[in-house]
């Protein structure tokens, strides 16, 4: 492999992984950030945030689900 094939996957790599290191959290979203499976951050707010690419997971849910704890 020669210097510039070596040097052209090494940046797609860096791009990749830093593109996969960002996340946004919408108005109408919940976000809980998961290291190796385990819920580390549940408070998140709005907004762009960080996250460690290959170690943390995030799963965002729809807040405008609403639940009624009292009877109907």
């Amino acid at each position: 492999m020669n210097k510039n094939t070596f040097l052209l996957v090494f940046a797609a790599l860096i791009i990749g992984i830093g593109f996969n290191s960002f996340f946004i959290v919408n108005e109408k979203q919940n976000a809980i950030v998961f290291q190796f499976g385990e819920a580390v951050r549940s408070d998140i707010p709005v907004g762009f945030h960080f996250k460690l690419p290959i170690i943390q997971e995030v799963k965002k849910y729809d807040s405008r689900i609403q639940t009624l704890d009292e009877e109907p």
